[in-house]
């Protein structure tokens, strides 16, 4: 009887720990402000600042330094292993037509661009953006 319940009490701590693994959420080595400074032909440039929440939720700021306000997208991110796919489906609060899709590369304290939709989204593939 001791032996069952100790085993039943094993089970239990067991599968509370694992659940309270699954509940901590988001991979800690991408959370956090990313930040790259694109150019520009009208304007001093184009910041770029991402922001990777522990709660899986992401913003996007684009600046494009001309005095105007910044445009800032919000949705949400998942990781696996060293790649993170952000889905920004807000841009200033409201519903975005469509949705953007990046999809990055964590390199050391970078994540580089490695596919985005719409294609027009960015210029291209291999922007990276540093950890501030």
């Amino acid at each position: 009887m001791k032996r069952d319940l100790f085993t039943a009490l094993l089970l239990c701590l067991s599968l509370l720990s694992l659940i309270l693994t699954a509940c901590q959420g988001a991979d800690s080595r991408f959370v956090g402000n990313y930040q790259a400074v694109l150019p520009s032909a009208t304007t001093d440039g184009r910041r770029v600042t991402l922001t990777l929440n522990d709660d899986n939720t992401a913003s996007l700021t684009n600046d494009y330094m001309d005095g105007q306000t910044p445009v800032r997208e919000s949705g949400t991110w998942d990781s696996t292993e060293d790649t993170v796919a952000v889905i920004l489906t807000e841009t200033g609060g409201e519903p975005r037509e469509q949705e953007v899709k990046i999809t990055f590369q964590l390199f050391e304290d970078r994540l580089f661009v490695m596919d985005f939709e719409p294609a027009d989204y960015f210029p291209s593939a291999g922007l990276q953006l540093k950890k501030q």
